[in-house]
């Protein structure tokens, strides 16, 4: 404690204390003082507020005053700590409701308020040791499970609001909802509604879809009633949107009912797949639709972070289902880190802005032609160029995207969620053709990098080169290291040990371009949390099986292909350019006339038919659609020579096998074999409309 004085001199401190100067001994006599001349006496000098304050200080009794200041301080600081400390329990009572969700109590919110009872009993205990003793007893405290009732009383049934539920958990998140809504309502803001669990999951509790959804509409109430309050109008006019993502939209088949003037906005299936879209009823709703898109995604069966490879016509192909049924109002992208994505993203945004400026004829040259604007050589037709490198580019990713070389799925188990092998062969050639394909439109992009300008080549590195000379390379580290596992030969272990100090080079030169501006834009191989294709394979010097590619994992296909371009299309069929394994389809009908019908006739080469007179066996390869709607179906019908047609139905689990393997691969094949008729000399296979919209890929014949 420092005491600070207005006395400019060791002698006026003394002075002031009451202590006597010190006087010393005169050597002679003093003289005389003269006598003064009589004055006037002087007026009383007035003495400042400042000045008395100062002297008040430097008096004992202000030493006293300071010292029971600095007790009171030292009180003041005690109870502070006191008082943090009580808040620190806080903190300790939050992460056992942490504790209680990571092992899947219904009730976590009772962990919470539990603790806290504990911590205003066992003031001794410290507020960690409170919460590690319900971790380790695996969500018990005092050696029983919580329940609902325990601490909350007995749970009120009443489906007025949420409030009549008393119980921390829910009075916690209406507060928050509540302050955060006032700090934010002179805004005009887009209001998300409904509520889902943490960390991307599922809500705990009852995992009836019919009881989450009457909770859900309990949680709309509340909300909307906290908008109204601070946004002063009501909710009918505040813009709100609903996103039926992932088990939502099981919620909302169940029955959900969202108020008329919220915004529905449909969810992709994480891989460019549209879910849903509006039928004819959820297209009369006031708050109208739209589309929640994803060109990047962390999560099962496989993340896909690292660079972007969504097809063009795929994109457009969904999307334009949404815009024809009123998904107009919201579009949403998930573009995970930027970057990778400037391109697509920015096509994606062209569409929200006019998308009828877009259509089945121009969106497959949209990127081209947006390149060849920003990187132009003169006498040279860039965008051909362009076009070519990324039919490729994107037909090859199609087949399997890079992330996806390590064959491995994430949060699966053990059998599925190792490397493994490719599906491509070396025996028949696919593998070498891949690595070929990959090899030329690398070449093509040097010799376009060296013909601009070369103030222009670190944007076209980072937009365009990085993507596919990356794409290639971890073509060749996984194609490599299965001509290793099937040959033992070392040659091609070196080989893929190259193509990772490859992606390591283009890593670097991404970084250090243009004294890194664009440093760590681009980070290394993104790992997600369990993948496993940015590792190291493993070499062997001795031919073996170990890695091979389980059978329901590989995909049949014959020798003899259809060519789809071939065929004469008229009616609602249309051949698409820019999706499929050849990158030409087949497009059976618009997925939204659902009075389309039809059927093609399509001519089997007699050379295909030398070896079985009397039957044929196709496998027909579709794009693996979702229904648009939750009464639809993907279903198409095959028969041969005019017989009665056989039904092939996509039908899948979303999280299931059957969906995983197709979403990787783009793919779901139909292997049929069907009776021919011996008095045709020429055969027919002839595909029938019944649900419009599928998609045919590639038909093969054996």
């Amino acid at each position: 404690l420092s005491i600070t004085t207005t006395s400019n001199s060791r002698t006026d401190l003394l002075n002031s204390g009451g202590l006597p100067a010190v006087k010393k001994k005169p050597e002679k006599e003093p003289e005389p003082a003269p006598v003064p001349e009589p004055k006037e006496p002087k007026a009383k000098e007035k003495v400042s507020i400042g000045k008395k304050l100062s002297q008040w200080i430097n008096s004992k009794v202000a030493v006293y005053i300071n010292m029971a200041l600095l007790l009171a301080s030292t009180a003041f600081m005690i109870l502070a700590g006191l008082y943090a400390l009580r808040w620190s329990d806080d903190a300790w009572a939050r992460r056992a409701y942490d504790v209680g969700v990571r092992i899947g109590m219904e009730r976590p919110g009772d962990f919470y308020h539990e603790t806290r009872q504990r911590f205003n009993i066992e003031q001794r205990r410290t507020a960690k040791a409170a919460v590690l003793d319900l971790e380790e007893h695996d969500g018990k405290i005092d050696g029983k499970h919580v329940d609902d009732t325990q601490v909350a009383g007995e749970k009120d049934n009443s489906d007025t609001n949420l409030k009549k539920e008393s119980t921390p958990w829910i009075e916690s998140i209406l507060k928050k909802l509540d302050d955060r809504i006032c700090e934010t309502a002179q805004y005009d803001n887009i209001y998300t509604m409904g509520m889902r669990g943490l960390h991307d999951e599922a809500m705990k509790g009852s995992t009836d879809p019919k009881d989450r959804a009457r909770t859900l509409e309990k949680v709309f109430k509340e909300q909307r009633s906290i908008l109204e309050k601070y946004k002063r109008r009501k909710a009918g006019q505040i813009k709100q949107i609903f996103v039926p993502y992932k088990e939502t939209l099981d919620i909302y088949d169940a029955g959900l009912k969202v108020p008329d003037d919220i915004t529905l906005v449909w969810p992709d299936d994480n891989y460019g797949y549209m879910k849903r879209v509006s039928n004819e009823s959820e297209q009369q709703r006031s708050g109208g639709s739209g589309v929640y898109y994803h060109l990047s995604y962390c999560g099962v069966p496989h993340d896909n972070l690292w660079i972007s490879t969504t097809a063009p016509m795929l994109m457009y192909e969904e999307l334009l289902k949404v815009w024809n049924s009123g998904g107009n109002r919201y579009w949403l992208l998930n573009a995970g880190d930027i970057k990778p994505m400037e391109m697509e993203m920015t096509m994606f945004m062209e569409m929200a802005y006019d998308f009828d400026s877009f259509n089945y004829d121009n969106v497959n040259r949209w990127q081209a032609s947006w390149l060849a604007g920003l990187f132009s050589v003169e006498g040279e037709d860039m965008e051909s160029m362009f076009q070519n490198i990324l039919d490729h580019y994107y037909r090859l990713a199609w087949d399997r995207k890079p992330e996806f070389m390590g064959y491995e799925m994430e949060w699966d188990d053990p059998e599925y969620s190792r490397l493994y092998d490719t599906d491509f062969s070396f025996e028949t050639g696919t593998a070498q053709k891949r690595l070929v394909e990959y090899q030329d439109i690398c070449f093509q992009y040097d010799v376009i990098e060296s013909s601009i300008d070369p103030e222009l080549v670190p944007a076209l590195f980072e937009i365009l080169g990085y993507s596919l000379h990356s794409a290639y390379q971890m073509n060749c580290k996984f194609l490599y290291a299965q001509a290793n596992h099937e040959t033992g030969n070392v040659l091609y272990a070196y080989q893929a040990n190259k193509a990772i100090q490859e992606l390591d080079r283009l890593l670097d030169r991404y970084n250090s371009q243009l004294d890194g501006k664009w440093n760590r834009m681009i980070s290394e191989i993104c790992p997600g949390y369990t993948a496993l294709y940015q590792n190291l394979p493993e070499y062997v010097t001795e031919p073996t099986t170990r890695f091979r590619l389980p059978d329901n994992q590989r995909h049949p296909e014959f020798g003899n292909k259809i060519d789809l371009t071939e065929l004469e299309l008229s009616g609602p069929f249309r051949l698409l350019e820019g999706i499929g394994t050849d990158w030409k389809a087949l497009q059976m009908g618009q997925p939204l006339d659902f009075d389309a019908s039809g059927s093609i006739d399509i001519p089997i080469p007699s050379d295909f038919l030398r070896n079985s007179p009397d039957s044929v066996t196709l496998c027909i390869s579709v794009v693996p659609l979702w229904p648009v709607a939750y009464d639809r179906s993907n279903r198409l019908g095959v028969s041969v020579d005019a017989s009665d047609p056989i039904i092939c139905e996509n039908r899948f689990q979303e999280w299931g096998r059957d969906w995983k393997i197709q979403v990787l691969e783009n793919r779901k094949e139909f292997v049929l074999t069907l009776p021919l008729e011996r008095n045709r000399y020429n055969h027919t296979i002839t595909l029938s409309i019944v649900d419009p919209g599928q998609i045919v890929q590639k038909i093969t014949v054996m």
